[in-house]
């Protein structure tokens, strides 16, 4: 059953919908980034993971208008440069890349990684 509703009612409604479109999206935003967002990558450069991210990360810069660096951290199979983007501070500044390798094979065969992949990765 549909209840139609007053005029009254409706331009109020109506101006409420306008507001929220019109401040949507500068609440949202905030001016992210306001400074050079890094993407780290967990292998050396030359590899696939490396040639894919220096292929996109162009793009990506230019569609949030900011800077994007991309940081290469080899070494122990991935553990390294996980373990950095793992522990980095939460401020959506520092991305990693995750690849399942130091995700889930050397959480396996090395001891004391230094990240807990169900914790530490969102």
């Amino acid at each position: 059953m549909v209840k139609k509703i007053g005029t009254g009612t409706g331009i109020v409604l109506l101006a409420m919908m306008m507001s929220f479109m019109w401040a949507g999206p500068s609440l949202a935003a905030e001016d992210y980034p306001k400074g050079p967002v890094q993407i780290v990558i967990p292998f050396g450069p030359g590899g696939l993971t490396d040639i894919f991210w220096r292929s996109t990360s162009e793009f990506i810069a230019n569609n949030m208008k900011g800077t994007i660096v991309l940081v290469n951290k080899p070494g122990g199979g991935g553990v390294v440069g996980t373990s950095f983007g793992a522990n980095a501070k939460p401020d959506g500044y520092t991305l990693f890349s995750a690849n399942s390798d130091p995700l889930t094979i050397s959480t396996v065969f090395t001891p004391n990684v230094p990240y807990d992949p169900d914790k530490d990765v969102t």
